[in-house]
């Protein structure tokens, strides 16, 4: 009976120190993070919407022809009872080469219809270029980017038109929104990557992928809150005279971005962590 009664005992102070160490970790998770940004690909919420009679107003304050506008990579976000911020892609030349498209941020007081604030990203596109974009999205989730602060995350993907090149990316975006306009805070940032080759008949590949989340964490800099960055690199193959289905690789790395006063400053990094080119 005595040893049943010590086991039980035990068992309890053991399962109490557990608990103890799932809480203090808890709490040290909670005390470190904030947000985080955005689900994995295929889990994300994206605005599905657009105020199509807002628009149409304020494309003609744009002297944007409605007919330039891609309607399915355009949306629009209620910031609050006042303010819609809009991201809309449309052609904004036309030449000898073919057609060339953007994407434009714009914040409309919903009351007067006056738009606040307007600009441009700083990527455009052919329709002839080898890299397209695929889609633009606004997330569903508002990002608190500092104490009193509020952005709107954007992702957009692009790819390349290739059998033989497998080519695509996601950039990410912030864009601090407030009554007195607009900021981008942060980007194009480089959230997701895959490059690599396969043959044209499509039996052997060579591929590395990146893939990134990222989280607001508690410490501020400049009055915004650091982005915490894991990155996770992965390598596939299926070789020719290599029997086996393929074989991968992985590889974990972590930074951190600080806000300099005007936006996240980071450093664009292309290297290869697997692929020999």
């Amino acid at each position: 009976m005595a040893v049943k009664t010590i086991g039980k005992e035990y068992m309890i102070r053991k399962n109490k120190i557990a608990s103890f160490l799932c809480i203090l970790l808890l709490g040290i998770a909670q005390k470190s993070y904030g947000q985080t940004l955005f689900e994995k690909y295929g889990e994300r919420s994206y605005v599905e919407t657009i105020d199509l009679p807002m628009l149409k107003i304020i494309s003609g304050k744009l002297q944007i022809p409605f007919s330039n506008i891609n309607l399915k990579n355009s949306q629009s976000i209620e910031v609050s009872p006042d303010l819609v911020f809009f991201t809309i892609q449309y052609m904004y030349k036309t030449t000898v080469e073919g057609k060339f498209f953007t994407s434009k941020y714009i914040l409309v007081n919903k009351k007067d219809e006056k738009i606040i604030q307007h600009f441009n990203d700083k990527n455009d596109y052919g329709e002839n270029d080898a890299v397209q974009v695929y889609s633009s999205n606004i997330l569903m989730n508002k990002i608190q980017i500092g104490p009193n602060d509020i952005g709107i995350g954007v992702i957009a993907e692009e790819y390349v038109k290739s059998r033989v090149t497998l080519f695509s990316r996601e950039l990410f975006s912030i864009i601090k929104v407030s009554e007195k306009g607009l900021s981008m805070i942060l980007e194009n940032y480089p959230i997701s990557k895959s490059s690599g080759e396969q043959g044209i008949d499509y039996q052997t590949f060579e591929q590395e992928t990146l893939e990134t989340q990222i989280s607001t964490l508690k410490s501020t800099t400049n009055g915004f809150f650091d982005l915490q960055i894991q990155k996770t690199f992965r390598y596939e193959s299926k070789l020719e005279g290599k029997p086996e289905k393929g074989h991968g690789s992985e590889k974990q790395e972590m930074v951190t971005l600080k806000f300099n006063g005007q936006f996240y400053e980071f450093t664009e990094d292309n290297r290869f962590r697997f692929l020999g080119w």
